[in-house]
């Protein structure tokens, strides 16, 4: 069982500026049958998250990180726990990738309150995933 973040540029999958980010299933013994329909809105959700993220808009970016992490928890099947672990460690990432961004943004010598609710929020929702991990 092995997952894989990818990139990729294609103007089709309907990212910003032709952006997409996806997890895929690399290695499963289900041949990713048992979770086809949770990763694509586990990945619809992520998809989502860095089109906000471009525009700023990090309240709705978190947000659609917070989705796609509740719909990995309806991976229940045995065979699933461990990608549906590796998708949350994903998606968490993601989130402290954001927090620290906006950290950067609400502290220091150019800090604009601006950002301030907004990093707030990512902080209580990490701790939010953290604690329903």
């Amino acid at each position: 069982m092995a997952i894989r973040k990818q990139k990729s540029l294609s103007k089709k999958d309907n990212g910003a500026n032709g952006q997409s980010a996806k997890i895929e299933v690399m290695d499963c013994q289900n041949n990713g049958e048992k979770c086809k329909e949770h990763l694509a809105v586990i990945n619809e959700n992520y998809l989502e998250s860095y089109q906000y993220l471009e525009g700023k808009n990090f309240r709705e970016s978190i947000a659609s990180l917070k989705n796609a992490f509740e719909k990995t928890h309806e991976l229940q099947d045995t065979t699933c726990l461990k990608c549906a672990q590796l998708f949350r460690d994903t998606i968490t990432e993601s989130l402290e990738d954001i927090r620290d961004e906006l950290q950067k943004m609400s502290t220091g010598i150019f800090k604009t309150k601006r950002y301030q609710s907004s990093y707030d929020e990512a902080c209580d929702v990490l701790e939010e995933l953290k604690k329903g991990k």
